[in-house]
């Protein structure tokens, strides 16, 4: 099976950092775990500051973490994330939409809002993630 991501462009590469404007640091670490941090301006946001959609499996207050990443592009918007499940052979994507803390500016900072649900449901009907 062919990935869908390309393989040029804003991809995250093991043990490099991308940063994007002010506000999206993404690492994916030698150990494939991505991570998303997500920054004001001038500084990190506090760790009470993370929010997390609850589709991700992330608790409030926990930075957003993706096991067995891949890649990544990212955007201003938003990333997609490749990830395999911890088996090479397969694959599963995911899209991670950025959007404001309630109550401050957009400006200011930002969360992770969640995946579409179809990109996982069109991977899922090709590979069993649970096995």
């Amino acid at each position: 099976m062919k990935p869908i991501l390309p393989e040029e462009g804003d991809v995250t590469q093991s043990s490099e950092q991308l940063t994007l404007d002010e506000y999206c640091v993404v690492r994916v670490d030698k150990s494939r775990l991505l991570q998303i941090e997500i920054r004001g301006l001038d500084e990190p946001l506090p760790s009470e500051d993370w929010i997390p959609d609850r589709k991700l499996g992330y608790r409030s207050g926990e930075p957003t973490q993706l096991p067995f990443a891949r890649r990544a592009i990212v955007g201003r918007q938003g990333a997609l994330v490749e990830t395999d499940c911890g088996n090479p052979s397969k694959y599963l994507l995911f899209r991670v939409d950025f959007s404001p803390v309630e109550g401050q500016s957009e400006a200011t900072a930002a969360t992770v809002k969640g995946f579409v649900q179809d990109y996982v449901t069109a991977a899922k009907k090709q590979l069993d993630c649970s096995s």
